[in-house]
């Protein structure tokens, strides 16, 4: 890191531009990250949106295919959910999707490993991806990521800041409209869950 002439002082990180209406174009933000022209094959954006274990949970991502050039925005919710979770669940959705669809989406079949680029505001999330930190928290879902990877993709995980891309922005509100959206699901009014089959209850 370049020094800023000041003793012990670091050079600010140039913002990207937060305004919606004239957003970064997407190579701006991957040369922001480091990541060059022609070193990535997909890129996914996203957010989660949750709290503790007893809240629900939701989530969104945007998926960038260079060769076809093609996008995907992926989205779900669950009844309840930790935010370390919600904020896995969309890559993991998203990349199953890709791994399933790509040879009917893309033009070619694609070299391997795919080269994945995953841009989230959850620097823990980010840390654990890139494994600088233990993966502590939902294993379950770490693996499966894990076994996404042995078909053939590599993946790499970048934190930015949640106004430094609008992708992200759009990440973040899908994913709080799926978590409240879900919110207003339940069983019939006037009944509950106990209604139903009562004899099939032991007491």
């Amino acid at each position: 890191m370049k020094k800023n002439g000041k003793k012990g002082g670091r050079k600010k990180a140039e913002q990207l531009p937060i305004d919606p209406l004239t957003l970064a174009p997407l190579q701006t933000v991957l040369d922001h990250l480091g990541v060059s022209k022609n070193d990535w094959d997909v890129v996914l954006v996203g957010d989660g949106s949750g709290s503790t274990w007893q809240a629900g949970c939701g989530w969104a991502a945007v998926l960038i295919d260079r060769e076809s050039k093609q996008r995907r925005v992926f989205f779900g919710a669950m009844s309840c959910g930790t935010v370390n979770l919600s904020e896995l669940l969309p890559y993991l959705q998203a990349i199953m999707w890709y791994d399933n669809a790509k040879n009917e989406w893309l033009k070619t079949t694609p070299k391997t490993p795919v080269k994945i680029h995953v841009i989230t505001d959850s620097k823990y999330t980010a840390d654990a991806g890139n494994k600088l930190i233990p993966r502590k928290a939902n294993k379950e879902i770490w693996a499966a990521l894990d076994v996404v990877v042995q078909k053939g993709y590599h993946i790499t995980w970048h934190w930015m800041g949640r106004s430094e891309t609008g992708l992200n922005m759009l990440a973040d509100h899908l994913s709080k409209l799926c978590r409240t959206t879900l919110g207003k699901v339940s069983v019939p009014d006037g009944t509950n869950v106990y209604a139903f089959n009562p004899h099939a209850v032991c007491e």
